[in-house]
């Protein structure tokens, strides 16, 4: 490594260090109280259970937390590529989740928002495969969501908005 990079790597550090940045995940950190402080919406299908599974990892379920996180979970699914006989090669998942976050003492929204995803899959093999392709998706498009729930929430918690 040359010494010129040396030196703009030595002060791009000095800069980000003088700027006040704290990283979201560290212990000491605001955010910290997200991972513990939210009741989860139980989930009704396959989808939302995958969305609470991964949810789950991230963030506790805490009944007795001070916040109580309800979402709806919304997706849809389009050919992305087709031939010339109409025989579509890849489907595309787009999702869209709508989050609020209300006090549980009183019942007030605090917040609410949308995080989006999309994801693909290949419908060119049998029907059995396509199948299974398409509910793999939906696996990560859950996992997507979930992660940006999360990125979502540690935002706000470092605003001092929960």
């Amino acid at each position: 490594m040359s010494l010129y990079k040396r030196i703009i790597g030595f002060w791009a550090l000095l800069l980000l260090g003088a700027c006040g940045f704290e990283p979201v995940y560290a212990p000491s950190t605001s955010t910290n109280s997200v991972r513990n402080n939210f009741d989860l919406s139980a989930p009704t299908d396959r989808g939302t259970y995958q969305f609470y599974h991964n949810l789950k990892g991230q963030i506790s379920d805490n009944p007795q937390a001070q916040y109580a996180l309800s979402y709806t979970i919304s997706q849809s699914a389009a050919n992305a590529s087709t031939d010339a006989d109409g025989k579509s090669h890849r489907g595309v998942l787009k999702g869209s989740l709508e989050y609020r976050i209300t006090r549980k003492i009183n019942g007030e929204t605090v917040k609410t928002g949308k995080v989006k995803g999309f994801t693909s899959y290949s419908a060119l093999a049998s029907s059995v495969a396509s199948d299974a392709a398409g509910r793999d998706a939906t696996k990560r498009l859950m996992k997507i969501l979930s992660d940006n729930l999360v990125d979502e929430l540690m935002m706000v918690a470092a605003k001092g908005e929960i």
